[in-house]
């Protein structure tokens, strides 16, 4: 896996507020950060999802809700996952066991979700010799961390790619997607019955 790239004189100079995860004590930014940094956007500017990773979230996430078993949640919004001190990832889409939560408060959950799902990302891949090493690494996180599925939703290539202990899978967003104990989803259908 390749390296990530970091000049640590730059690192020191970065505001906290561009940090959009930490892995093992090392920030990872958000995309355009450096447009930031050079005075050309504002911080605010590079933070928000598009309209159609939004649509994407919040109707993937009321169909999710209506369809899930009571004893679970469906958390969104850039869900805070703490790994260990100094390494957390946000996630789009969270299913966990209302059970694997002890205590509904203001911190990230330190509990693995069941399901992770993504679409796209806000992490400044230009940072990475190969972009794909922050979805690898990522993924593996999720999955070491003990998350049983993360599924990728990615809006350029209309792709699905689900990740298990097991196995990786690629799929387009026309099929149907198990996410949980043979509950399904299929993106095309439900953003053509929500678009239409």
């Amino acid at each position: 896996m390749g390296k990530v790239k970091f000049n640590l004189t730059v690192v020191k100079q970065i505001p906290e507020v561009l940090i959009y995860e930490m892995d093992n004590g090392k920030p990872i930014y958000y995309s355009k950060y450096k447009s930031v940094l050079q005075g050309n956007l504002s911080s605010e500017a590079i933070m928000g999802s598009s309209i159609l990773q939004s649509l994407i979230i919040s109707y993937l996430s009321h169909h999710l809700i209506n369809i899930i078993p009571k004893n679970y949640f469906v958390l969104n919004n850039e869900l805070g996952i703490l790994f260990s001190k100094g390494s957390w990832r946000l996630a789009d889409i969270a299913i966990i066991e209302k059970s694997r939560i002890t205590e509904i408060n203001d911190k990230y959950i330190s509990a693995p979700p069941n399901v992770v799902i993504e679409v796209d990302t806000k992490a400044a891949l230009e940072d990475y010799d190969d972009p794909k090493d922050y979805y690898t690494l990522k993924t593996q996180q999720y999955l070491d961390f003990g998350v049983n599925k993360v599924i990728w939703i990615y809006t350029k290539t209309k792709t699905i790619e689900i990740a298990t202990k097991k196995d990786t899978t690629q799929h387009f967003w026309s099929e149907n997607i198990e996410f949980l104990n043979e509950l399904n989803f299929n993106l095309e259908v439900l953003m053509q019955d929500h678009l239409s």
